[in-house]
Parts: structure tokens; C-alpha cells; sequence
């Protein structure tokens, strides 16, 4: 940390206040060295903290102009950071993320997708496709019918069946 700079944490932030906003707003009471307002990495929308870095001459004052401040129905907390919190480290952004995969695994995977389609392709061409051709619901149908027609001719042997081709 820079000598004579304090940092300044301003919590419970009204739903709509952006760094511009607050930036403008501290930067009345004197200069804003830097400010920090993380988002949600879910809606990307402001989250109601930040981190404000500026001279510790003027600090005091802030904090204590900002501590239980009523803004648009939200009260406003403001407390001065001891110094031993590192807050603005330029290392955070070089973060790569977590989710990302490296190359190789991703080559991996299309390569094991496509073995995959390519042998289910194959198991097709060769099962029956006379069976494969129907759609499911039609073979459903045609299997239910056969059950049932079992079950009548079990019943009464001299029952007929009068279908469309006979």
C-alpha cells in the first residue's frame, strides 16, 4: 500500500448506486485514488459493497459522514480497513477461471463423442432395420394389439380379428 492511503469499506449500498455514482459522490470530500465494486457473477448487477482507496487525512472524515447514512430507504455503513487487508492487488484479475477447459482436455472429449456416434451408427446399421424403421409409438401400438389379441383368442378360440387388409 501506497504511504498515506487508507481504504475505506462502505457496505449496505442502495440497490441502484454504481461506481460512477459513488465515485462522484466520495469524490466531493476529495480525490478517489481507486474503487473497487464487485458484481454478481450470476446477473452481473453491483453488489451493495465496495472498497473505496483514498488519503488518510480526508478517510476519517468520510467514514464518518457515510457511517449510518439513510440513502433511498437503505442505511449506509463506512469503516476504515487496517492496513494488513490487501484489497487492490492487480494479481485477481490475471485469475484464469475455474470453469475454462485447456485445449487438450477439449480435444479429448470430441474425440471420445465422436467414437461414440460412430459406433452407435454402426450397432443401427446392423440391427434389424425393418424394426428400426417404425416409429417407437407405432411398434408400441402394434405390440399392445398383439397382447391383446392373445389374450382374446386364449378367451374365445373362435374369435376372428376383422383388421384394414383382411
Amino acid at each position: 500500500m501506497a504511504t498515506g492511503l487508507v481504504v475505506l469499506r462502505i457496505t449496505r449500498l442502495p440497490k441502484y448506486f454504481g461506481p460512477a455514482e459513488l465515485r462522484k459522490y466520495i469524490e466531493q470530500f476529495g480525490k478517489v485514488h481507486d474503487l473497487y465494486m464487485p458484481k454478481s457473477k450470476k446477473t452481473f448487477k453491483w453488489k451493495d459493497n465496495a472498497c473505496v482507496r483514498m488519503s488518510s487525512e480526508v478517510a476519517p472524515l468520510v467514514a464518518s459522514t457515510l457511517n449510518n447514512l439513510l440513502q433511498f430507504n437503505k442505511i449506509i455503513k463506512c469503516e476504515i480497513l487496517p492496513d494488513n487487508k490487501r484489497l487492490f492487488r492487480t494479481n485477481r484479475y490475471l485469475r484464469s477461471s475455474t470453469r475454462a477447459l485447456d485445449e487438450q482436455s477439449r480435444i479429448i472429449a470430441t474425440i471420445k463423442r465422436v467414437t461414440a456416434l460412430n459406433a452407435r451408427k454402426k450397432m443401427n446399421i446392423t440391427n434389424n432395420l425393418s424394426r428400426k424403421s417404425l416409429p417407437q409409438a407405432v411398434r408400441r401400438r402394434r405390440y399392445n394389439l398383439q397382447k391383446r389379441l392373445v389374450a382374446i383368442s386364449k378367451t374365445n378360440p373362435n374369435f376372428k380379428f376383422q383388421g384394414k387388409n383382411q
